[in-house]
């Protein structure tokens, strides 16, 4: 009976030992069931309570406190598991940890055992998440003055709200549910939490008179709320009080309500398909065939239900009318959505010429073209860049492409296996500067990246000092990021790791040389004249030493003040690009969201506002670094004759 025990430690141990990264499923898969095998073996426990009993303990276990530990053995082992998936969690390690909890959900271990170590593994970060939504809910709750004299101050609230949703929840958000699993209970709650949060901030928006904002807010916490949910019921509840108001923004001649046009009922089913499809991608490289599957079933929908809407719309309307350039617009940015979401089934053959077909469905020099056509360029694929993209005349089958979920990034970039070390002792150690190349939730086409590129610094009393490597990383919070891939150096950093060398070789021959210079002295000088020269030498020395390590903190502050100035321009220019193309589009009698438009401008002025700000400092450091790097060389100089 022994035999059974030992067999099933070993292979526990044996796991832990040579797969602690959850590697090898059948190895875990191995383990689970051998302890499964031993719980459940009625010999082996009979034998441990006769030998309880005839071993002259004192005193001995009685049968009610080995059925006791027979009881908790699973829950021993799984705790096990679900303690290296929380030092996972605690190491940045999000791969390793949902690779644990995908072997706990394959075990043969009982279905409440493994959802209670679930919850556990899982309850600090979604009770963190919780809070925060509530926190923000009321922050933005107790600021909002219910009456007419409050309405910018209110708009104002509901913005900063929204965008800390935008910038910080709706990442955390993403990341969660991803670990969790779509359909886990944890998934459900922290997506019912998110929908109230936004549920709110529209309810605080009517405050501001903006009933369209509210709608849609609504629309989109409908889209977050799980559907049997009471938080779905509520959101139902809240958008039926809404609507006559949005209406009467919406159309204030009083032409038809909102929904009942055939363009609204349109857009309805595009999002109703986009949204569908988005929502059942799972975004992790086992769920390649159930992505094949949703998206499959996306484009379905869009040929036999979208394609003849629209077709019957543009008859009516007429396809170059404002109303069908939208429609227009609104299928293109559809099968856009659904064209990202096919490069996570790995079909990027179908995906090119999903975006194609999207392609052809809008003027070439609209913004939704250009949207589109930039994909395109940018798709992984073997095609010369200096040729156009044309629209497929079909969606081909991808089904010889190399599995490789990560092509989807859109710059040169390498995978990575792990995420590299984020720590500082005393202002020295390796941590991330900057923030470039954003990659920003579009409420168009429903993809939620959220992240942007950033540099991999060694930093030397917290100023960056050797720029090592870019990753591009989604911050999740708390001085948390998570880390998707690497990515190569920019030519700013390859001059900066340039200077760096630099500096160090000049600052290493400096010292030497300064060594060398004042172990000289003179064997005929008089004692007198060698202790006048020593004092002299010697204040020299001092104020060089002085003057350099000043230079060093200069030169540290225009770094970061370099970097700083970089990103900023970093994220203006497509900023100021998304400007242009909203106000080509408006030339040209394109639909334009001008709640986006105003938003876009916004940004753009607070970020040149910041620029300008940060390159005034960036001249103020650098008026006093150049001349104290000239009087410190004519130091030098004297200090050698």
């Amino acid at each position: 009976m022994e035999s059974v025990h030992d067999h099933a430690l070993l292979c526990l141990l044996a796991a832990i030992h040579n797969d602690p990264d959850f590697r090898d499923p059948q190895r875990w898969a191995k383990a689970f069931e051998a302890w499964k095998r031993l719980a459940d073996d009625e010999d082996y426990w009979g034998a441990v309570l006769e030998s309880e009993m005839g071993g002259g303990f004192e005193p001995a276990a009685t049968a009610d406190e080995i059925e006791q530990v027979r009881g908790k053995i699973l829950a021993q082992v799984a705790d096990i598991v679900a303690g290296m998936a929380r030092e996972a969690v605690a190491q940045g390690q999000d791969d390793r940890f949902q690779r644990a909890v995908k072997a706990l959900r394959a075990s043969d271990l009982p279905t409440d055992l493994v959802t209670k170590v679930e919850n556990e593994t899982f309850g600090s970060r979604e009770d963190s998440f919780s809070s925060r939504c509530t926190a923000l809910r009321r922050e933005c709750g107790d600021k909002i003055e219910r009456d007419e004299a409050g309405v910018d101050g209110n708009r104002a609230a509901c913005a900063a709200a929204l965008a800390k949703f935008d910038a910080e929840l709706q990442p955390e958000l993403f990341k969660l549910t991803s670990l969790a699993g779509a359909t886990s209970d944890i998934s459900r709650r922290s997506r019912e939490a998110a929908a109230s949060l936004l549920m709110s901030i529209a309810i605080d928006y009517t405050w501001a008179n903006e009933f369209i904002t509210s709608e849609k807010l609504l629309n989109r916490a409908k889209e977050l709320a799980p559907e049997d949910s009471i938080v779905s019921e509520k959101i139902e509840e809240q958008l039926s009080d809404v609507a006559e108001a949005a209406q009467s923004q919406r159309f204030p001649k009083g032409s038809k309500p909102l929904g009942d046009t055939p363009e609204d009922k349109f857009e309805a089913l595009c999002m109703a398909v986009r949204v569908k499809c988005r929502d059942s991608i799972r975004r992790e490289d086992d769920g390649v065939s159930a992505n094949r599957k949703a998206c499959e079933a996306a484009l379905g929908r869009f040929d036999t239900e979208i394609k003849p809407s629209l077709e019957q719309l543009l008859k009516t309307v007429g396809a170059d009318s404002p109303e069908g350039r939208r429609a227009r617009d609104t299928a293109a940015m559809c099968l856009h959505s659904i064209g990202i979401d096919l490069t996570w089934a790995n079909e990027f053959k179908i995906a090119e010429a999903t975006l194609g077909e999207g392609l052809a469905l809008v003027p070439p020099k609209s913004a939704t073209a250009r949207k589109i056509a930039d994909s395109l360029e940018k798709f992984p694929r073997s095609k010369s860049k200096k040729e156009s993209p044309k629209a497929p005349s079909g969606r081909s089958s991808a089904a010889n492409d190399k599995p490789a979920a990560r092509k989807r990034e859109w710059e040169r970039i390498d995978p990575i296996k792990s995420a590299p070390e984020l720590r500082t002792i005393n202002g020295i150690g390796f941590t991330l500067y900057g923030n470039t190349d954003p990659e920003p939730i579009d409420p168009k086409s429903g993809y939620t990246g959220n992240s942007y590129l950033t540099t991999y610094y060694f930093v030397v009393l917290a100023i960056p000092v050797i720029p090592i490597a870019r990753y591009r990383v989604i911050y999740t919070g708390d001085k948390r990021y998570l880390f998707l891939h690497k990515a190569p150096l920019r030519t700013f950093d390859k001059v900066h790791l340039g200077i760096s060398i630099a500096l160090c070789l000049w600052f290493f021959f400096a010292v030497n040389q300064g060594s060398s210079s004042s172990s000289y002295s003179g064997s005929t000088s008089s004692s007198s004249s060698y202790s006048s020269s020593q004092r002299s030498r010697s204040s020299l020395r001092t104020d060089i030493e002085s003057n350099k390590r000043r230079i060093q903190e200069l030169e540290g502050q225009l770094k970061i003040g370099g970097a700083e100035i970089e990103r900023l321009k970093g994220e203006i220019m497509p900023l100021k690009k998304q400007i242009e193309d909203y106000e080509s589009d408006a030339k040209l009698g394109n639909y334009v969201d001008q709640d986006a438009y105003q938003k876009a401008i916004d940004d753009h002025n607070a970020l040149v506002g910041q620029l300008k700000a940060e390159g005034a400092s960036y001249k103020k450091i650098f008026a006093e670094y150049d001349p104290l790097v000239d009087k410190t060389n004519g130091l030098i100089r004297e200090y050698k004759r």
